[in-house]
């Protein structure tokens, strides 16, 4: 946040201001870890939307609804994912995008015209990169121990036209739900098939593009 944007806060509503910038995996730690203890982690918090059904279990946070003008709740599309049983836990204040990205470049010199348009297609088009030498570890993903490995896979499910959760306790891992094992055999297939880099760590937000773009030939983001 700029110095400027708590100057100006500071200056209209008489607060200072002390913040404390973590990674997203670190908030959500240190959240848990101070509400466990019963502690409050700070009076105003960041957090992801994947954390929004816990947090509101576990009755950490204070519903938002009467700070919030009914005017800005109906221009916010994204405020719903932080609802929960009419409760706003959160403001959103940024919309990100979920993509998958192919390097175009490799996909010619592996002789391959068009472009795939469904999952076991990229897959066998990624096959064919590594066949014909045009790239060792055809498909970048995340599989690191961090949320963007667990977001992918959400993306995942969803263009399969299924729901991660279901009502009651089912997900969409369970017998009868085919859209969560399908998108785990996506996943899974660039690793043992060695189509993907070892140790998957290529989705960590600390490597640079550039370097994915000179090394892989498509990215599940």
């Amino acid at each position: 946040m700029p110095s400027a944007t708590l100057t100006k806060f500071t200056a209209q509503a008489g607060v200072k201001v002390n913040l404390e910038v973590l990674s997203w995996d670190s908030i959500h730690n240190k959240i848990v870890t101070a509400e466990g203890a019963g502690t409050a982690p700070a009076d105003v918090t960041e957090f992801d939307w994947s954390s929004v059904g816990q947090f509101n279990q576990a009755g950490w946070y204070t519903p938002l609804n009467r700070l919030i003008s009914p005017k800005v709740q109906s221009h916010s599309i994204p405020i719903k994912v932080f609802t929960v049983k009419h409760k706003i836990l959160a403001v959103p204040y940024d919309l990100g995008h979920r993509a998958t990205l192919l390097n175009w470049t490799d996909f010619k010199r592996a002789g391959i015209p068009r472009t795939p348009s469904t999952w076991s297609q990229l897959l066998a088009d990624a096959m064919m990169l590594k066949q014909r030498h045009v790239v060792q570890y055809p498909i970048a993903q995340p599989l690191s121990v961090i949320k963007n490995t667990s977001t992918a896979f959400y993306a995942l499910v969803k263009s399969e036209g299924a729901n991660f959760f279901y009502e009651g306790v089912e997900t969409s891992l369970y017998p009868g739900r085919i859209g969560g094992r399908k998108s785990i055999t996506i996943r899974e297939s660039p690793v043992s098939r060695q189509a993907s880099i070892p140790g998957g760590n290529c989705g960590h937000p600390r490597i640079r593009w550039d370097r994915i773009s000179e090394r892989f030939g498509g990215d599940f983001a």
